[in-house]
């Protein structure tokens, strides 16, 4: 079978990989048909970038807007759920029903629904202002990051956000993902 492509700033491409991989279904142990490229670090530049680009894009859309996107997501996978549970049933063995199908799937769109709706009243931001004590914060978006191990938070080069950026950073919350090592972090920019 044919090396699937890859979505980069919006456009399907072949990767210019030599290696390939392909995933294994957990029940049967056999390997499933699609084989998947081991992308060079030019290509995970080229889509660090397209990130980068893209969050300054919508980085700027009011809430209205952006819920829109969300809101349109969770009808996309809504619309495409029978394929979706396939697809996650073969690579994780995890039961179509109760657990994907009845559970995941809908966590998802929902969870989609409330990020919508927490952006179109801005309420995700929740902003502080205690002159008192000389703080003025929200929630912001910093933009697109990578996450190595446990602890690094490293920006594409420098970009949506600077050194400067970087220094107002205060960590609100971690959350451990201990089948992947990394830590999913909230920071919020104290000015």
């Amino acid at each position: 079978m044919a090396v699937q492509p890859l979505l980069i700033d919006g456009q399907w491409r072949p990767s210019a990989g030599t290696q390939t991989f392909q995933a294994r279904n957990p029940a049967t142990k056999g390997i499933l048909p699609e084989s998947y490229p081991v992308s060079p670090w030019s290509e995970i530049e080229s889509a660090l970038r397209a990130a980068a680009r893209a969050y300054e894009t919508v980085r700027g859309w009011p809430g209205e807007r952006f819920a829109a996107f969300l809101e349109r997501f969770a009808v996309e996978i809504e619309q495409n759920a029978e394929a979706i549970v396939a697809a996650g049933h073969l690579e994780t063995a995890l039961p179509i029903s109760p657990r994907l199908k009845d559970g995941e799937l809908p966590r998802t769109t929902n969870q989609l629904r409330q990020a919508a709706n927490a952006a179109r009243e801005d309420s995700w931001r929740l902003p502080v202002i205690n002159k008192q004590a000389n703080i003025r914060s929200m929630y912001g978006s910093i933009g697109p990051v990578v996450v190595g191990g446990k602890e690094t938070l490293t920006p594409v080069e420098g970009e949506p956000y600077t050194r400067e950026t970087l220094r107002h950073l205060e960590l609100v919350s971690a959350f451990p993902n201990p089948e992947t090592s990394e830590v999913y972090c909230r920071y919020r920019v104290r000015r």
